[in-house]
């Protein structure tokens, strides 16, 4: 119903065809309701969340005004003139999910009274049929379809995914689709796109989650590892002109380590050198390459990937570095033994630790007091190692340097503390050859220090006066140990020297047990030889026919270890059991009148008893007391050395039997002084059996069969 604002001015009409009469009326000023405001006789109406434009028509006899206290209803103009009137009001979409409501007011002012007309505007909220839906599908390229089962159209919107595309919308009452495309993940992490179907006032959002090819990573970890020994050929030297980086991350199928080896002239060893980096397929550790291959120290620090307890052995891939302020990103693509690709990523800091030691102390081992038994009894032990970076001025030799440590009597372990300098003295009061120097518990002493192999005429030494130490800390990890080097080197080249600090720590390096190459002190005097305890000193000699009579006659010799000082040589003569000679190039300096004829024989010395004789027999198996020409004279060929001490016992009576090429010793000795001793026991060769080479038969002429005289008083 429309309400009609009417101002009534009684016979007004009338006086335009009568006589005028002045009569003042005063008739007062009513602003009444709207009329014709959305068709509603109401103080409120209802809007879908939709939103919607409605026109308002109404009359007035002032001028007006129409505001709202909601930012979401607004109207195509603000204020009008006197008379009749239309407004377009716009009420905004809902897209929350509770209703709303908002004031409308229209005002009018007539002689400084104003009169308002309010009513309000109540909004639904959006209708939602479902709760969000979350979607999980892998990193491929695919299509994602959501049942539609209605008879209303539906709207389908992409509010976040630039990968996704909306391909089907169809609805129907029965097997309705909604089809939507997935383009391929390519990127390291896992996106997630969003989407909304909206059909009649019911809105559903759908949350797609797709996943990534790359495995994550977490925990990475990386150290520069120089050109450690780990970085040669298995049972090779370290070689120079390398460098390479270990680095390590966790991922949920187990621990994944890479070895990636870089320009050995890299100056900061903190940052891991961004680039991709291909198989090693030359083991040169070219830079730009991973190793799949270690030995030494560094078992670990080889390109492998761990899953479920095992290493599965890589055979091919590439691996991507790349860096951005600081934060690197890592891309592996690692296939294995079974044509299997991984894939892994990490993202996030990593600052790689110094940890180029040259080498493990490849000669970590314990002399026991060889040097020192006769004076303050202190256990030395000897440690090699090499640096993989030069000593500053010197960059193009690679540094190493022996440090010999000693400390207190007993100690047979990896000794460990701080060491302080000091060089052992000779003891001119001691008789014996080897133990005649002084050295105290708690102090070292370094050999060769870094003497380079590619600088002649240059030397080093440790210079005293800067109380150089070293110092042994055990690590929890078995078998490694921290260094700490404090030490001054004063190279010198001809007349001129500098001196170069060399001070560092070296965490993790790896020396497990002792070698035990001590030479326990045996006083001259008879001993039994332990079986197993010796080394073959020399390659065998065959003197093949050397009287020309048919004879033969063998030479040879061992030595004991760790469990004595003793070294053993013998004459035999195989009488007619002659070795077999193979066949071989003999130079030019080696042939004799017997021509091209090769002396190599590889046969075991025969079965049998050698027994002592001081007359040569040619068909008996004889233990021959033999000398050959020396530059200092005659060098026996039958004869028990202390090597500790130096005393020579010449063989001059017993026996060497030989059972399957193992030779069991029962021999009588007397020294140049006349000291008389028995020895006793056994040597096991490596091999299956005591291997002779060849020997020219010009020996002949140098080799003499005599007694030893033992000498009168």
């Amino acid at each position: 119903m429309k309400k009609v604002l009417l101002l009534i001015a009684a016979v007004v009409a009338l006086a335009a065809c009568t006589k005028t009469v002045e009569v003042p009326v005063e008739v007062p000023v009513e602003v009444e309701k709207i009329v014709d405001l959305l068709t509603l006789n109401a103080t409120s109406i209802q809007v879908s969340n939709a939103g919607a434009v409605q026109p308002m028509s109404f009359t007035t006899e002032d001028a007006w005004t129409i505001a709202s206290d909601a930012d979401w209803i607004a109207f195509d103009k603000a204020s009008g003139n006197a008379g009749s009137s239309t407004v377009n009001m716009t009420v905004a979409k809902n897209e929350a999910f509770d209703s709303r409501t908002g004031r409308v007011t229209l005002s009018t002012t007539h002689n400084g009274t104003t009169k308002n007309t309010v009513f309000t505007v109540v909004q639904s909220p959006v209708e939602v049929f479902n709760t969000t839906v979350a979607l999980g599908i892998d990193f491929t390229e695919q299509d994602i379809e959501v049942d539609f089962n209605s008879n209303l159209t539906p709207e389908v919107a992409i509010v976040d995914g630039d990968w996704l595309t909306i391909t089907r919308t169809k609805a129907a009452p029965e097997d309705g689709k909604i089809v939507l495309h997935a383009a391929e993940n390519a990127d390291l992490d896992a996106r997630v796109g969003v989407f909304t179907v909206f059909a009649g006032n019911g809105l559903q959002t759908y949350k797609v989650v797709q996943g990534t090819q790359y495995t994550s990573a977490s925990n990475g970890s990386a150290v520069f590892l120089g050109n450690k020994q780990d970085m040669g050929e298995k049972g090779g030297a370290p070689t120079r002109e390398m460098a390479q980086f270990g680095v390590q991350f966790e991922t949920p199928e187990g621990l994944v380590t890479l070895a990636l080896n870089v320009d050995p002239a890299i100056e900061d060893v903190t940052k891991l050198p961004v680039g991709e980096y291909t198989l090693d397929e030359s083991s040169q550790y070219v830079p730009g390459t991973f190793s799949l291959q270690s030995t030494g120290l560094h078992e670990k620090y080889y390109t492998t990937v761990t899953a479920n307890g095992k290493d599965m052995e890589v055979v091919d891939g590439k691996v991507t570095v790349a860096e951005n302020a600081g934060k690197y990103s890592i891309v592996a693509e690692l296939t294995d033994i079974f044509g299997v690709t991984h894939l892994y990523s990490y993202k996030g800091d990593l600052v790689a630790t110094d940890d180029s030691l040259g080498a493990r102390p490849y000669q970590a081992d314990y002399r026991g007091q060889y040097y020192t038994y006769f004076t303050t009894k202190a256990e030395e032990s000897v440690f090699c190692f090499q640096f993989n970076k030069a000593l500053p001025g010197n960059d193009v030799w690679i540094s190493y340097m022996y440090f010999n440590v000693f400390s207190e009597p007993g100690y047979t372990g990896v000794p460990t503390g701080k060491f302080t300098y000091e060089v052992p003295v000779d003891n001119p009061e001691l008789d014996y050859l080897n133990g005649k120097t002084d050295a105290h518990p708690g102090t070292f002493t370094v050999s060769s220090p870094g003497t380079p192999v590619y600088e002649q005429g240059i030397s080093y030494a440790i210079k005293t006066d800067s109380a150089p130490s070293f110092e042994i800390v055990k690590e929890e990890e078995e078998g490694c140990y921290t260094l700490i080097i404090d030490v001054v080197i004063t190279r010198t080249e001809g007349e001129s020297s500098v001196d170069i600090p060399f001070k560092n720590t070296f965490n993790r390096v790896y020396i497990g047990e002792l070698g035990d190459i001590g030479v326990r002190v045996i006083p001259d005097g008879s001993a039994v030889f332990e079986n197993g305890g010796m080394n073959s000193t020399t390659a065998g000699q065959y003197y093949g026919d050397i009287y020309h009579d048919g004879g033969h006659i063998v030479c040879g010799g061992c030595q004991t270890i760790n469990t004595g000082a003793y070294e053993v040589y013998f004459t035999l003569n195989l009488g007619a059991k002659a070795l077999t000679a193979t066949s071989g190039t003999i130079s030019t300096k080696y042939r004799d009148e017997l021509g091209e004829t090769p002396r190599y024989c590889t046969e075991s010395i025969p079965d049998g008893i050698y027994s002592y004789a001081e007359v040569y027999d040619k068909d008996a198996l004889q233990l021959l007391p033999a000398f050959v020409d020396g530059k200092n004279g005659p060098v026996s060929r039958a004869h028990v050395k202390n090597n500790y001490s130096g005393t020579v016992f010449h063989i001059v009576g017993g026996s060497i039997t030989f059972a399957g090429g193992k030779p069991i010793f029962d021999l009588d000795t007397v020294s140049d002084k006349g000291e008389t001793a028995h020895f006793t026991g056994s040597y096991t060769p490596s091999g299956s059996r005591f291997d002779f080479n060849y020997q020219h038969s010009s020996y002949r002429n140098v080799f003499h069969i005599q007694p030893f005289v033992v000498p009168t008083e």
